[in-house]
């Protein structure tokens, strides 16, 4: 046999080997990732004037999940009853008082955050994905049909 047929031979198997290996690699982290990746969704919630949030400290656990600790303990016991990944203001360098006062959550899909309709300091609460938002840069809608 040719020393140049055995090692072109070898070469062959050993970049087959290597492409299977590799497929099988991306394949197997594509799977992990897809299985542990959990659907959230973003609300946002307004707190009224006269009952600021004040100091809201964050606990991740280790699943990602966060636990808040704040004054409000009513208001800190609804939103760790539900699988929140996030909690974050807004508008974090806005001045005006008003969005001041307004949070994101990010939280597993399918959370409904109902007790908020019964608690005097929430102004407004919704999902963010449930609200078109139209800025200077949407298209205009015409009211007319164009035949």
């Amino acid at each position: 046999m040719n020393t140049s047929t055995f090692l072109g031979r070898e070469v062959s198997k050993l970049s087959l080997s290597l492409s299977l290996s590799l497929s099988l690699l991306f394949l197997i982290i594509g799977n992990l990732t897809f299985s542990f990746s959990q659907n959230t969704e973003e609300y946002l919630f307004e707190i009224k004037d006269g009952y600021e949030l004040d100091v809201v400290t964050k606990t991740v656990n280790p699943d990602q999940t966060i636990l808040l600790n704040m004054a409000n303990s009513s208001l800190a016991t609804i939103l760790n009853s539900k699988t929140l990944y996030n909690f974050k203001k807004a508008f974090p360098t806005s001045v005006t008082p008003k969005l001041q006062r307004v949070y994101i959550i990010t939280a597993l899909e399918g959370s409904t955050f109902n007790e908020f309709n019964s608690k005097p300091e929430i102004e407004n609460h919704f999902k963010l994905n449930d609200v078109d938002i139209l800025t200077d840069s949407t298209p205009s809608i015409s009211p007319t049909p164009n035949d």
